[in-house]
């Protein structure tokens, strides 16, 4: 068929809607660090693929310094917010999530790739899976005990631990 509508048969490209930022992606990150003080430079373009799995992210950043890919795999590792993966395709990565994880989620924000990491200088390059529903989820549930227990909130989410996998 050769309709458009929200269910995309084939990659499509959606419009650069905001002049400074590009898509909704960058702006939203921006917005998100902005309420730690912190202004980052950010652009972003997005694509639609004909996939269940979500968004895929490329990236490039770019530091100040001069950065190690063992500092960098160091840092991916004892991340509370992401895990790593040696697998290279979304199917592999979200059959584990539906196989292993809570209610077949994967809680984490982010799966990187490993394999896909690239250190040149000072400028770090990859790809990182989202499983977006398994992270909203338990961002809703984070900012709810964080309402109505304000004082320990995080050790009442360590509950969550055993479901967020480290390396996939």
């Amino acid at each position: 068929m050769s309709q458009n509508d929200s269910f995309s048969p084939s990659p499509t490209i959606t419009k650069h809607s905001n002049q400074e930022f590009g898509t909704h992606h960058a702006r939203d990150v921006h917005e998100l660090f902005a309420q730690e003080g912190k202004k980052l430079n950010l652009f972003s373009s997005a694509i639609k693929l004909p996939t269940q799995y979500m968004h895929t992210l490329w990236f490039s950043l770019t530091f100040k310094d001069v950065v190690q890919h063992e500092d960098i795999m160091e840092n991916l590792y004892n991340s509370e917010f992401l895990m790593a993966t040696e697998k290279m395709s979304s199917n592999k990565v979200f059959s584990f999530g539906r196989d292993h994880g809570y209610h077949g989620r994967l809680l984490s924000h982010g799966v990187v790739a490993e394999q896909s990491l690239h250190v040149k200088e000072n400028t770090l390059t990859g790809y990182c899976f989202t499983p977006q529903d398994g992270n909203a989820l338990l961002s809703s549930v984070a900012g709810t005990v964080q309402h109505y227990y304000k004082d320990d909130w995080k050790e009442k989410m360590e509950i969550f631990n055993r479901y967020i996998f480290k390396n996939i």
